[in-house]
């Protein structure tokens, strides 16, 4: 926004990299970095290592982490969460639900505490849902700004349990009131902001869209044959890349299952999740399980393949990962769901529906 300049800001992340390293986070440090140009940025999140107060001066911007209780249940959640999902996805969103808006309130004595250690702050930023419910709360007199990532939290559940039900529904409506009174909104994406405008009933000139950026530290400065060499891959063979977590909204299982067995190349898959296990017993020869790899290498991955694959069918908000693949001048196939389209830049990428996936991978790629 052309108007964030020679402001004090305090931008409010639920995780900040390298905590988590998903979209959202990577997408919003790097949106503070640019803040930094022309702002003075205090970015605040919980302390995910310590149940301790810690102030890091980094990129020209002041991290305040906070000690938080989160950060003893942040040692179990992978595999906690896991074990919910397969049990009962409604359930598992319930009690997201309820752990945000308590998080919520917890980040909002913290905004506060700020506001008092560090002075008035012209504008509280809000990263994520999560940080959005706690400036959204605050009664701290600064400007308010929250960034509309994903609506993932507003997304129609089938819940059985009737008490269930009643509390997700309550918690649906308390973060749809509690947003829809905010004055500023950024979405990533034309999607989100189409999606916003109805769910919080907003007109769509309140939402302006800022595209995610893609880091400089992710385009990788080798040619294609150097970052096949450095990873050992064969330097004649097509390779079809996956980036992202195994799970079936992200069509992991439908890549595996229903494109690879049928296409004569190699197909890398980097990341991990869920399915991982499963992927693990029934992969096709031709699929090749890289795991999780840190951000600052996949870069390697993006140049040494033909072309990178989303199939996600989860309404992705935007999609980092068709946009890093771009830079790297790889081929970035997507599917038309959510935010994706609007990643494919001119000659460098395409819109694919999943049903016809396969057919034009064989056309390409035989």
């Amino acid at each position: 926004m052309k108007d964030f300049e020679n402001k004090k800001i305090l931008y409010v992340f639920e995780y900040f990299p390298p905590t988590i390293q998903g979209g959202a986070e990577i997408s919003g440090e790097l949106r503070a970095r640019h803040l930094t140009k022309n702002n003075s940025v205090f970015i605040l999140t919980p302390n995910y290592e310590k149940l301790k107060l810690e102030v890091i001066t980094k990129h020209s911007y002041r991290l305040i982490k906070y000690p938080s209780l989160r950060s003893l249940l942040f040692r179990v959640r992978a595999q906690t969460s896991h074990k919910i999902i397969k049990k009962d996805q409604a359930v598992f969103s319930t009690l997201l639900l309820l752990f945000t808006m308590l998080s919520a309130i917890e980040m909002n004595f913290w905004i506060w505490w700020s506001s008092k250690k560090y002075g008035t702050f012209d504008i509280l930023y809000g990263n994520n849902t999560e940080a959005n419910i706690a400036v959204a709360k605050s009664h701290i007199n600064a400007r308010k700004v929250i960034h509309l990532r994903d609506d993932v939290f507003f997304r129609p559940q089938k819940i059985k349990n009737s008490l269930h039900r009643t509390a997700h529904q309550f918690l649906h409506n308390y973060f749809t009131k509690t947003l829809a009174k905010v004055g500023e909104f950024i979405a990533i994406s034309k999607y989100l902001k189409r999606r916003y405008s109805v769910l919080l009933d907003i007109p769509p000139e309140k939402i302006c869209i800022v595209h995610n950026r893609v880091a400089d530290e992710m385009i990788c400065s080798l040619t294609k044959q150097q970052a096949r060499e450095k990873l050992n891959l064969n330097l004649t063979q097509k390779y079809i890349l996956f980036v992202g977590t195994f799970t079936k909204k992200k069509g992991i299982d439908f890549l595996v299952n229903d494109v690879a067995p049928y296409l004569n190349c190699q197909f890398l898959l980097v990341g991990g999740g869920l399915l991982q296990e499963k992927i693990a017993k029934t992969k096709p020869n031709n699929v090749n399980l890289c795991g999780f790899i840190k951000p600052s290498e996949v870069k390697y991955y993006y140049k040494a393949a033909d072309c990178l694959v989303v199939p996600s069918i989860a309404g992705e908000g935007w999609g980092r990962v068709s946009s890093e693949a771009q830079a790297n001048g790889t081929f970035s196939i997507v599917n038309d769901d959510g935010g994706l389209p609007e990643t494919i830049q001119e000659g460098k990428g395409i819109v694919i529906k999943n049903e016809n996936l396969l057919k034009y991978l064989q056309s390409r790629y035989g």
